[in-house]
């Protein structure tokens, strides 16, 4: 359920970020660091009223890596990519991170590899890739749609790797606790570009549905996501969790569809089936007995 709550905030996150990205408005650098400045004192806050957990001195290095991966590399990636693509192509690259994490649990975490599961992944991926396919022509030129694709492709093995490198510290530590110091890193990490870039932009000459979508993705895809992703990972394997992903395109697209952002078309139907039968063998395989 936490796994699944999150993809469903991400989902919706991918629509309204589009929405928010327009000229004029704030650009992704700035959007980015909003997003970990809000969520990291919205953790350092709720963890005053939690037991306090103290962090081993040798684990920072290791925190502040698993922000660069899971938090600074794939946010600022996502933003300026999302930019620079539509949120259906967006959605559907961001999906193919589960086959990368397919190939890291089994080589780093020695997760058992079944023909179920990597049936699914592979399903799941190819539906993806067939949706991304059908959003217009191959174009690699510096700000293209292909540059945006090349972009989100980037942050989603940022991702990858931070599901499957950093299991030790992810169950060593709370959720809020590893949060807060994640979000921390990645605040400072980022003021040299993003809090340089919000200074220089138009904060406060926004509209009253914009600060809205602003909120939404501060507190909702950031604060309220991140807390529910670790929530997750203690409990499943990290090929399950990145499975979940598969269920931010279905979304993306609907939600896509009611605000004018993109067209429905048939042809997308039998991708969104492959990307669910995906998400189901791979989520009730079974681990193979070693």
């Amino acid at each position: 359920m936490a796994i699944l709550g999150a993809n469903i905030i991400f989902g919706v996150n991918t629509a309204v970020t589009k929405m928010i990205l327009h000229p004029g408005a704030l650009d992704p650098l700035s959007i980015s660091f909003l997003r970990f400045g809000g969520a990291m004192l919205s953790f350092w806050i709720l963890s005053l009223f939690l037991p306090k957990e103290r962090v081993a001195r040798r684990d920072y290095i290791y925190i502040a890596l698993a922000s660069l991966f899971g938090v600074l590399g794939n946010q600022i990636a996502f933003l300026v990519g999302l930019q620079q693509t539509s949120p259906t192509n967006a959605a559907m690259i961001v999906s193919l991170g589960p086959v990368v994490v397919l190939i890291l649990a089994t080589v780093v975490q020695k997760e058992p590899l079944t023909f179920r599961k990597g049936f699914g992944v592979l399903l799941g991926a190819l539906g993806a890739i067939r949706l991304a396919l059908m959003g217009g022509t191959v174009d690699f030129s510096f700000g293209g749609d292909s540059f945006g694709i090349l972009l989100l492709f980037v942050g989603s093995l940022f991702y990858a790797f931070y599901l499957t490198l950093f299991k030790r510290i992810i169950m060593t530590y709370t959720p809020v606790t590893l949060m807060k110091w994640m979000f921390l890193f990645a605040t400072v990490a980022s003021v040299p570009f993003s809090g340089v870039s919000l200074l220089r932009s138009d904060l406060f000459g926004q509209t009253a549905s914009y600060y809205g979508m602003l909120a939404y993705l501060v507190f909702g895809a950031t604060f309220v996501a991140y807390l529910l992703i670790p929530i997750a990972q203690r409990k499943i394997r990290p090929t399950v969790v990145s499975m979940y992903g598969y269920i931010q395109p279905i979304l993306t697209i609907g939600i896509a569809i009611l605000l004018g952002l993109d067209s429905w078309q048939w042809s997308k139907l039998p991708s969104m089936a492959m990307i669910f039968l995906g998400v189901y063998l791979v989520t009730t395989s079974k681990k193979r007995i070693a």
